[in-house]
């Protein structure tokens, strides 16, 4: 029982990653030589989804290039022509979710880890309330871009209108809301630099936290 549950489960498995090599398989906007994009995965218009050379993006990935507002009541989404561009050699990890509603791009040799969450958009929530709740809200959308060489460690968060500059690191589990400088190493929820390449000596060296003053002590009121 359990060898003919496990040849039914093998035979499963070799069909699903097989999909790519089928004729139904997802028509991409540019594939270039020696690229896979394994299956099952979640593509939504893969038609703008454009992939250098000798890049490779393992099963259970949710990539979404979105061109409607998902919420039928929601407000349209800015006409702009939304793509995710993915340069040569790049590796994408399982379960790794993009969103791009303007532009996600990845230059070459970027690596992304599993569990990774890149979007270029989010909703405002300024004006919501009982009547406008957050799903009917307008989207702050503003490009994302992944320099030649960073790494992106599980489960990290990358906001919209950030760039990680090349060659740097993003810690796992930090939520990058700001730019990160080239060759440095950023970690935590709000994410900092903790490490940065010294240009002169090529070292990496800590990156002192910043020491607040104390304060100044209050006046007793007589």
């Amino acid at each position: 029982m359990k060898r003919s549950f496990a040849r039914a489960l093998s035979r499963l498995h070799r069909k699903l990653h097989a999909f790519e090599e089928r004729e139904d398989a997802p028509a991409f906007g540019a594939k270039g030589p020696g690229s896979v994009v394994k299956m099952p995965s979640m593509l939504l218009n893969p038609e703008r989804l454009h992939l250098g050379r000798d890049s490779y993006i393992h099963p259970y990935c949710r990539i979404e290039i979105i061109t409607a507002n998902p919420h039928l009541d929601g407000p349209p989404l800015p006409p702009v022509d939304a793509r995710i561009v993915i340069g040569d050699r790049v590796v994408i990890n399982s379960f790794t979710h993009f969103g791009a509603m303007q532009r996600i791009t990845l230059g070459d040799d970027v690596g992304i880890a599993s569990g990774v969450c890149i979007e270029d958009h989010h909703y405002l929530f300024e004006q919501a309330s009982t009547e406008r709740p957050l799903k009917k809200q307008p989207f702050r959308v503003a490009p994302v871009t992944l320099e030649q060489g960073c790494m992106i460690g599980e489960h990290a968060v990358i906001l919209p209108g950030v760039t990680v500059g090349a060659n740097s690191w993003v810690g796992a589990n930090a939520v990058v809301t700001e730019d990160v400088p080239a060759y440095s190493i950023v970690a935590g929820v709000p994410a900092k630099v903790i490490r940065r390449m010294d240009p002169a000596s090529g070292e990496w060296e800590r990156v002192r936290a910043a020491v607040r003053k104390p304060a100044a002590p209050r006046k007793k009121r007589s």
